[in-house]
């Protein structure tokens, strides 16, 4: 089931060559665990995106016990300013 959801990635992990697991703090489901593919590749669209602090719109194939996958962020604000402190 596809699902957009609203939150902000509170911490990440590399997973195998080129993927992160990313978990989402979000008002509707609490923290999700979610799983980028190919996020470490320089050409995947999701390799900005899928790090700490990245507060937007997260559209997922959704698994209520177990492990999204990510498919699009919309991204609403990145905090430079907080990453940079």
């Amino acid at each position: 089931m596809i699902r957009k959801i609203e939150g902000i990635v509170v911490s990440e992990v590399d997973y195998k060559e080129n993927s992160k697991i990313i978990n989402i703090l979000t008002k509707e489901e609490g923290q999700i665990g979610v799983i980028a593919r190919g996020t470490k590749k320089v050409k995947n669209n999701l390799s900005g995106v899928a790090t700490k602090l990245t507060y937007g719109f997260f559209h997922m194939n959704y698994k209520e016990n177990g492990l999204s996958t990510l498919i699009e962020v919309d991204v609403l604000d990145k905090f430079k300013n907080i990453r940079k402190d």
